[in-house]
């Protein structure tokens, strides 16, 4: 709840020297599909954060690969504070994936604020012979194309 309530500080105080603000919805990109961590999360904070500011947060799911499509767009919008991402270290593995961007991921963006973490963690079922990550990969190579993942995206780094 502070982190929430210093990301209002923060979008209100840089605006405030402008204009007021703000005066119009404000657009959350989310460059994940609805109903994973990422999804939940913007919702959660995108109420907290309409609610403080007395307008609609509109929560806009754009997933890609490595979420390029999210970040392009909010690298081209009017930087006025009403188009705002919720992000992850994807925009890092995109980076390292992808040739080239659209964008420039050191210099496109400012952070405003952190809003928390989470593990990433491998799991398999209890009565899987695996018992670590070693043996997952070992069992890996050995049968290539057999083993199953659930990941909420490509290009993500719950994906590598």
């Amino acid at each position: 709840m502070k982190t929430i309530i210093a990301l209002v500080a923060a979008l209100t105080a840089t605006s405030a020297l402008a204009q007021p603000y703000p005066t119009k919805s404000i657009r959350l990109l989310v460059p994940f599909g609805p109903g994973g961590v990422g999804d939940i999360t913007s919702r959660a904070v995108g109420q907290k954060v309409g609610e403080a500011l007395g307008q609609q947060v509109i929560i806009d799911n754009r997933p890609s690969a490595g979420g390029i499509v999210a970040m392009e767009l909010v690298a081209k919008s009017e930087p006025d504070g009403y188009t705002l991402m919720l992000h992850n270290n994807t925009n890092a593995v995109a980076a390292a994936m992808f040739r080239k961007l659209p964008y420039d991921t050191i210099n496109d963006y400012s952070m405003i604020s952190t809003i928390g973490a989470f593990s990433v963690v491998v799991i398999v079922a209890p009565d899987s012979p695996v018992k670590s990550l070693a043996e997952l990969i070992a069992q890996a190579k050995a049968s290539p194309g057999k083993l199953n993942i659930g990941t909420i995206n490509v290009g993500t780094s719950q994906f590598l």
